[in-house]
């Protein structure tokens, strides 16, 4: 047996439970040893905790010593406070090192951010497939294998559910046979007889049909080849997009620029008091899947929508037909600039008269070019309208319905009512041209009675 060193005499070196030396009284490196919170006068330490190389001066108990329940307990809540206190001050230094990066980012942005101004401002701030070429990736030639070949003329899938022209017009957007047939005759003549063969891949009528229901459904490529059994993904997208170069030309041609004379002789019954209407403009907005490139981001940002969109300017006449398409911009373009820049200002005569909405803030342009230019007036504080100006300004807005129905129809092909992928914003010219030239061999927006008697004769 050994007694307990006498308080405050000898100081020894011990580790604490992190592995730190310290430096404490003998005394109280026993009792603590031994897990004893008050001594007696006659207590004493049995030599089963001490070994063989323990009997000197500064020995301390070190072998069969008592298990404590709350010392251990007390040393896990020590080491989790440990952990804790390491992972705040990784914490600290992560948080650090994403500030420093958010100030290389942000200089990055304001950087790419005046570069892209800086090209807007030179380049008529108009968005070119160029600017998106990194984003498409896949759009990029694709020579593979033609290893889908088919030997004869059996049908694919798709065509077989097309049995009425309601499901046609459900699947692709045509409204009837006639004019799909029309279409693919005139595709035939343009591209000859290169898709025709025994080894091809897919036949000149399958193409413009696949081409067709991705405009209308917006459908992705693992489908279109599931109901287009004769090719894989990759291939689906390399001839939607080379066929819809060709339709673009083609449907082109049913988008045209009429004569004042034609214009007057097909003014419905809403334009009776605006007679002299040569065009209603209106801007529509498509969204697209966000781009990659900063640059890219800037330029599409739409304050409006507040997401990224391509914007277009149409046109259309009294009558409901489309007669005008803008290029493709970014949706942070305001419609003036679009206007300013489009080729309207060599189509329009001057003495013309344009129907915009209230949003379209080319007065002075106008003015310049001797055309007028007709919109709702604003209140300009007033709290009410004075009884002429709501008559007027409910006659623009019935006169102008039209153009939003057309604007729905062609929103009514996902592709440009839903959100484009980015594989196809290089071609939102052409598209927005094949859809728009659609619409345009379509059932008029407005039947007969509601034009007068005399344009209905003729």
């Amino acid at each position: 047996m050994h007694k307990f060193p006498t308080p405050n005499k000898v100081r020894v070196t011990v580790a604490d439970h992190f592995g730190n030396k310290q430096t404490i009284d003998k005394f109280d490196a026993w009792m603590k040893a031994v897990k004893l919170q008050t001594k007696l006068k006659f207590d004493c330490v049995c030599s089963k905790h001490f070994t063989d190389t323990d009997y000197r001066a500064l020995a301390i108990p070190t072998v069969n010593l008592p298990n404590s329940n709350v010392s251990s307990e007390v040393m896990e809540v020590m080491k989790k406070r440990e952990k804790r206190l390491q992972s705040r001050n990784n914490t600290k230094l992560k948080e650090k090192s994403n500030d420093n990066s958010r100030t290389v980012e942000k200089a990055r942005f304001e950087e790419v951010k005046k570069k892209c101004d800086e090209l807007l401002e030179h380049q008529d701030e108009q968005v070119h497939y160029v600017y998106f070429q990194p984003e498409v990736s896949m759009v990029k030639e694709v020579y593979e294998a033609d290893i889908c070949a088919t030997s004869d003329d059996s049908e694919c899938k798709f065509m077989s559910l097309l049995t009425t022209e309601k499901k046609l017009s459900t699947g692709t957007g045509i409204e009837n046979f006639n004019i799909l047939n029309t279409i693919i005759k005139s595709y035939s003549e343009i591209v000859g007889d290169r898709f025709e063969g025994q080894k091809t891949v897919m036949k000149t009528r399958d193409r413009v049909l696949l081409t067709l229901c991705m405009l209308k459904q917006n459908s992705n490529y693992s489908f279109l080849a599931l109901i287009f059994d004769t090719v894989s993904e990759q291939r689906c997208q390399r001839i939607i997009t080379e066929t819809l170069v060709v339709l673009s030309k083609i449907l082109k041609l049913a988008i045209r620029w009429p004569s004042n004379d034609e214009i007057r002789k097909n003014i419905p019954l809403a334009f009776e008091n605006y007679p002299e209407t040569r065009i209603v403009l209106d801007c529509t907005e498509i969204f697209i899947q966000n781009p990659k490139n900063l640059c890219c981001q800037i330029i599409t940002y739409s304050h409006c929508k507040g997401d990224n969109t391509l914007k277009f300017m149409t046109g259309v006449t009294p009558a409901g037909d489309i007669s005008y398409i803008s290029s493709v911009y970014g949706g942070r373009v305001s419609d003036s600039k679009i206007f300013g820049q489009s080729e309207l200002m060599s189509l329009l005569e001057p003495g013309d008269c344009i129907m915009v909405d209230r949003g379209f803030l080319i007065e002075e342009i106008c003015e310049k070019n001797q055309w007028k230019c007709l919109k709702p007036p604003y209140l300009k504080g007033q709290k009410q309208f004075s009884s002429a100006n709501a008559i007027y300004s409910h006659g623009v807005a019935k006169a102008r319905v039209h153009v939003k129905r057309s604007n729905q129809r062609i929103k009514n092909f996902a592709v440009l009512g839903g959100v484009m992928p980015s594989c196809l914003v290089p071609f939102a010219e052409d598209i927005m041209t094949v859809v728009c030239g659609i619409v345009n061999l379509s059932s008029p927006i407005m039947s007969d009675d509601k034009f007068f008697e005399s344009s209905v004769q003729e």
